[in-house]
């Protein structure tokens, strides 16, 4: 997988999350995003550079990809932008497949607590 490509599957998985939000929710939110760190839970990347980040992140070669990062969709601020959090777990590089929970790549999603409370999800 070329560099362009993880890009391009980094963009889809965020458009995922935002759709299966929407559907538990039923709402619709805004497609404006930005990415922080899990502690503290800031704004660190505008959305514009999300995708270039995540890749420095966890893209290794066109061979290889850090397999395993949790990308929570954690908040939603107050100008309405989503807040996704996450972190890379520990594992070596390794070729691109699937992650524990069955998806392909290493993006394991969830929702943060804040988000949950202020969309009412159950979950």
């Amino acid at each position: 997988m070329t560099r362009e490509a993880f890009k391009k599957h980094v963009d889809e998985k965020i458009e995922s999350v935002i759709q299966d939000a929407e559907s538990r929710s039923g709402r619709t939110f805004l497609r404006r995003y930005c990415f922080g760190f899990i502690k503290p839970s800031r704004v660190h990347t505008e959305q514009e550079q999300v995708s270039e980040f995540l890749a420095k992140e966890v893209f290794v070669d066109e061979e290889h990809i850090f397999p395993c990062f949790d990308l929570i969709l954690g908040d939603i601020l107050e100008d309405g932008r989503l807040l996704f959090v996450g972190y890379r777990a520990g594992y070596q590089p390794r070729p691109w497949g699937k992650n524990w929970s069955g998806s392909d790549g290493p993006f394991v999603w969830m929702y943060g607590q804040e988000f949950l409370d202020k969309t009412g999800i159950k979950l």
